[in-house]
């Protein structure tokens, strides 16, 4: 038995360093995938985004609904997607106010956000395990390291977003229906604004201002980590600095 633990014990100190690098790799990754999935999380459960986005493109002038129902219909939607509830169910002066294809699409919806909030759990785990390991590992020497770890998360976190971003801002159209194609295995996204109520109150105007306002989010988040772990390197630098020039 001691024997057989000697064995495991040397195969992992063999194996260690390698997986700790391929950890480091898939922590590059799973950051801007925690914060992009936390941000899509807090806009979808916001009902400042859903009334800001309203206001921005008159959706009180286009369904003719005051403002007070619309956001009391915003109420639902956020609760119908913490819910365990499998349809919408949304009343508008005593009527359905979604057809039978718009609750189907909004149950596609809520299987999407909710498999996007499993995904912030994922990859906060691979931020935080990767970051306790390398601790665990080599103790306060990982703090340097660490640093520029997370400095190199933030500069590709924001240099990839700034990048498909505006790719995805000149051709929106077509990359948001490019989406839907991917994202849904039926046609039930396909709604006409003549008959469907959807379409209406989130046009796709809306959702581009939306991806914006997600994606702005996320580059702020990650210069705040990228300057943070700049500006902890160089008092760790200035503090060698000192030590080194100590008599």
């Amino acid at each position: 038995m001691k024997e057989a633990l000697v064995g495991i014990r040397s195969r992992w100190a063999i194996a260690s360093p390698t997986l700790f690098q391929w950890a480091g790799i898939a922590y590059l990754i799973a950051t801007p995938i925690f914060f992009l999935t936390l941000n899509v999380r807090v806009a979808f459960s916001s009902s400042w985004v859903y009334s800001t986005g309203f206001d921005r493109n008159n959706i009180e002038q286009r369904t003719g609904v005051p403002d007070e129902e619309l956001n009391r219909i915003v109420d639902e939607f956020i609760a119908y997607f913490g819910s365990d509830d499998e349809f919408l169910n949304v009343q508008l002066y005593g009527h359905d106010l979604f057809n039978t294809r718009e609750i189907i699409h909004m149950k596609d919806v809520k299987g999407i956000v909710q498999g996007m909030y499993i995904l912030t759990y994922i990859a906060g785990l691979v931020v935080v395990g990767y970051l306790a390991w390398g601790f665990q590992r080599i103790g306060r020497r990982f703090l340097r390291p660490a640093l520029r770890r997370i400095r190199k998360a933030g500069l590709l976190t924001i240099g990839s977003l700034a990048t498909i971003g505006s790719i995805i801002g000149v051709g929106f159209p077509f990359f948001f229906t490019l989406f839907h194609e991917i994202a849904f295995r039926n046609d039930f996204w396909m709604l006409d604004p003549r008959r469907d109520f959807l379409v209406v109150m989130f046009p796709e105007q809306f959702w581009l201002e939306v991806t914006l306002l997600v994606a702005f989010a996320t580059m702020a988040q990650a210069l705040l980590l990228a300057g943070g772990s700049w500006w902890g390197l160089r008092r760790l630098q200035s503090g060698d600095t000192v030590e080194g020039g100590a008599p």
